[in-house]
């Protein structure tokens, strides 16, 4: 039994049948890996089956089955999440320069789970904060550019809200 572990020949047999072993069990391991998915209960999820969206509707929080491989899961969070916008200065129509600083607190709802996870910014679970934050700049800056100082003034409380 020593005479044959001492011949290289044999001990690169057994080498390279414990390899193949190990390389099956590994992507066996992988397959099982990849056949399920659990959504938090502060996502929604949609599946892309070789980049075709194939849910109807946002998949809802839980343990969910997946094609190993060839199916993709795409998360985005629909809890309340905060936007900060630097501060920055803006001309009114009174040519009076206002600094604004701005936070924004928003939701995804489960009808606009498809549209922002596939129509906006790219395919997936990006955040979608700083993809806002430049239409937020622009449409506050239009505003206040329309407004002279004592009309926001004046309106303070009903900005605010």
């Amino acid at each position: 039994m020593n005479d044959r572990l001492e011949n290289p020949e044999v001990l690169i047999g057994i080498a390279k049948k414990y390899a193949l072993r190990a390389g099956v069990a590994v992507v066996a391991l992988m397959a099982v890996n990849s056949t399920y998915f659990v959504v938090d209960p502060t996502e929604r999820a949609g599946v892309r089956v070789w980049g075709t969206v194939t849910t109807k509707e946002p998949v809802q929080p839980g343990l969910h089955f997946k094609i190993p491989f060839i199916s993709s899961v795409d998360r985005i969070t629909v809890s309340q999440q905060k936007v900060h916008v630097q501060p920055f200065t803006v001309n009114t129509v009174d040519n009076q320069l206002i600094t604004l600083d701005i936070n924004i607190l928003y939701r995804t709802p489960d009808s606009a789970v498809f549209k922002n996870l596939y129509e906006i910014g790219k395919t997936g679970s990006d955040d979608l904060g700083p993809q806002m934050v430049s239409v937020i700049r622009d449409r506050v800056s239009r505003i206040i550019a329309s407004k002279n100082t004592i009309t926001i003034s004046a309106n303070r409380i009903v900005t605010g809200k």
